[in-house]
């Protein structure tokens, strides 16, 4: 995703995860490889909680509205 390092820590709560498909944008690797982020049309999902992830989360978030306000999701 848009500025964010491929190694960037994200914060993970729960031991639930989403096993990897093809509609896997990111994944992780905590215990097992699973998805971490994933997006099918305009539906965009993530099983970490940005609010926890200090300034990389942030990061997200505004990436997410930067995508809001853009090619993505322009009518």
């Amino acid at each position: 995703m848009k500025d964010i390092d491929d190694h960037a820590y994200f914060y993970f709560v729960h031991s639930y995860y989403v096993p990897k498909d093809q509609y896997t944008i990111t994944e992780t690797s905590t215990f097992c490889h699973f998805c971490a982020a994933m997006r099918k049309d305009h539906y965009w999902g993530v099983q970490f909680h940005p609010e926890k992830s200090a300034s990389v989360g942030e990061n997200l978030y505004k990436t997410f509205e930067y995508l809001m306000m853009t090619k993505y999701f322009q009518q």
